[in-house]
């Protein structure tokens, strides 16, 4: 087989692969159905990528963009209040809690930034999403050491969920609800002695986080914040990350 012919039939495996997941959810990840929303959205992304969004007949797009509009939390009656507002992470949490106990159903930050993905990348227009409830429910995930934690619940709370707030943010070209400021800050604490960048200041610098803290500092255009010579030291980090394909640590 040529490299051509090879080439080829991975793309179509990878076509197909990514297609079962956006139908059923394989029993082996049972336990991840609480983050549906990302498994869609890896689901989603990867085909778009291999320029085979249209693999995606029209009828199961409109079924996944009504899917995301249902996990939307939004205010709700005498009781409603925003921070809760958000998108969850699967249908099977999504359940119908009224008056004094609504407070227990919430948002999550990972899957209301896949989910907004989700939506563009399906070519929705993002009007049915209440987008003054959705920056409410960042703002109130924002801690006073400048990061977010994922759900109002008190989970945990790292870079990963920073970037995912700067992206909510810039998706809806709203800023109202991310403290820019303090989350420069935070980023700029968990640069490492190495120069890579941390979960959080004092831990151990990790290639998925510095990803997540330089799109957050491009996102909020604070680039500027970082010296040379820390612009350097990264540099050298990350080209030392690289083995054979790159590590995270």
């Amino acid at each position: 087989m040529s490299y051509e012919e090879s080439s080829e039939l991975a793309h179509r495996q990878h076509v197909k692969y990514f297609n079962r997941f956006l139908n059923i959810l394989p029993s082996s990840l049972s336990s991840h159905d609480t983050t549906r929303v990302t498994i869609a959205y890896f689901s989603v992304s990867g085909l778009d990528v291999l320029g085979a969004i249209s693999s995606i007949s029209q009828e199961l797009k409109s079924r996944i963009i009504d899917w995301i509009y249902r996990l939307q939390v939004t205010p709700n009656g005498k009781y409603a209040d925003m921070s809760s507002c958000g998108i969850q992470g699967s249908s099977t949490i999504n359940m119908d809690l009224d008056g004094p106990n609504s407070h227990y159903k919430c948002g999550h930050l990972a899957m209301t930034y896949t989910g907004l993905c989700i939506l563009l990348t399906l070519g929705d227009d993002l009007s049915r999403i209440n987008r003054k409830a959705l920056i409410e429910g960042v703002k109130a995930l924002q801690t006073e050491e400048g990061n977010f934690s994922a759900t109002l619940s008190g989970c945990e709370s790292d870079m990963r969920f920073v970037y995912c707030a700067a992206c909510i943010s810039y998706i809806l070209n709203d800023w109202s609800g991310f403290n820019i400021e303090k989350a420069t800050d935070y980023i700029l604490k968990s640069i490492s002695y190495d120069y890579g960048i941390a979960q959080c200041p004092e831990l151990e610098s990790h290639g998925g986080t510095t990803y997540c803290a330089l799109a957050t500092l491009s996102l909020t255009k604070q680039l500027h914040r970082l010296t040379l010579a820390q612009i350097e030291g990264l540099k050298r980090w990350l080209l030392f990350r690289q083995v054979d394909g790159f590590q995270g640590t």
